[in-house]
């Protein structure tokens, strides 16, 4: 019956990450810990019981979040593709999660840069995000960006995405629009 536990206990954390990023999207990260488990609808030391700290769920719900927008940005990316279509699909495949899923995007942006993802769990998602992060430096090596470090070169990609996704989410009509021109501009600017 243990394997009945742990199950249940897999499920109470989904629960609660799921309610964090709620909170988090409407609320900030000063948002309180008695407040996501109102949302999830359990006792606030439920939340303590699965999670130690507030700095230890917001940590793994960051580390959900990176992980499930790698997911659907870099999944059955094909290496004969060329480097500007492998872009292009990822671009789409970023900018495409972000308008479906508003909240997550936002949740994981506050998160982002807030004090509570511990610096592991940052290298560990720059690791495994190796192949989009390498795709975006090979594109940037004959650009103005070609000796700027790698991390410097992702927070500019990364900013003219979240432009783009601002944009698109404003403008649903003309969300294709600001996709292409959004991406040209990355482009542009990777060189």
């Amino acid at each position: 019956m243990p394997e009945a536990g742990n199950a249940r206990s897999l499920v109470m954390r989904s629960r609660i990450i799921e309610g964090a990023v709620e909170v988090v999207a409407d609320d900030g990260v000063a948002a309180s810990t008695a407040v996501i488990a109102k949302r999830v609808g359990v006792a606030q030391g439920s939340v303590f019981h699965h999670f130690e700290t507030k700095a230890g769920l917001l940590d793994a719900v960051f580390a959900v979040l990176k992980k499930e927008l790698r997911a659907a940005v870099i999944a059955d990316l094909d290496d004969a593709l060329p480097l500007d279509d492998k872009l292009w699909l990822i671009w789409r495949r970023w900018t495409d999660w972000g308008t479906r899923n508003p909240a997550r995007r936002r949740a994981l942006l506050l998160i982002g840069v807030s004090e509570y993802v511990s610096s592991q769990t940052r290298q560990e998602s720059e690791l495994e995000s190796v192949v989009g992060v390498e795709l975006f430096q090979e594109a940037s090596r004959t650009g103005v960006l070609r000796q700027q470090p790698i991390r410097f070169v992702g927070a500019l990609v990364e900013a003219v995405a979240n432009s783009t996704m601002d944009m698109m989410a404003l403008e649903p009509a003309r969300a294709d629009e600001y996709r292409l021109a959004g991406y040209r501009a990355m482009r542009n600017m990777l060189g």
